[in-house]
């Protein structure tokens, strides 16, 4: 009789330490913990955020005095990213002139959207970010001499918002 009392005692104690989370327990990626009778909890991570720092949706203002590399810098704050020190003429220029006027606020928007707007992804420049040592790098679209004069003389000739008068 004493023996299944205290094994009935241990069992107890042991079940307690489990639920108010004393005991670890060990789950694979894709388990699901029970939280009662008709409630589990997903272990899994499911916010992209969480997953990837440079998703998160945030809320940017910055002076109007503020370079875009001191905007990016303050974009990557909390995120732990970082951006890398560039050699090259045409990045040291464009991270330390300043920031446009349209870019001192975004609100409700992606922190890598926000990023590429402010560095020009596609206008001259792209971005490499390297998750495995949480780095980020800009780096200056190159073109072939000939194929920039191409793009420049078919931009004559397109519709824009402000056309060219013609002789």
């Amino acid at each position: 009789m004493r023996k299944s009392k205290f094994h009935y005692t241990s069992s107890c104690i042991l079940f307690a330490s489990w639920l108010w989370g004393l005991i670890p327990v060990s789950v694979s990626a894709g388990d699901f913990i029970p939280q009662g009778r008709y409630l589990d909890i997903n272990v899994q991570v499911q916010d992209t955020a969480q997953r990837n720092p440079l998703r998160q949706i945030v809320d940017l203002q910055f002076s109007d005095r503020i370079s875009i590399g001191k905007a990016v810098k303050t974009a990557l704050s909390g995120t732990g990213y970082q951006l890398t020190e560039s050699n090259h003429p045409k990045v040291q220029l464009l991270l330390s002139s300043r920031l446009a006027f349209v870019h001192n606020r975004f609100e409700q928007k992606r922190i890598d959207s926000a990023i590429a707007a402010i560095v020009g992804v596609g206008r001259g420049f792209e971005i490499d970010v390297d998750h495995l040592s949480r780095m980020i790098r800009i780096i200056p679209i190159t073109r072939p001499e000939q194929e920039h004069k191409q793009i420049l003389s078919n931009s004559q000739h397109s519709d824009s918002l402000f056309p060219r008068s013609h002789p």
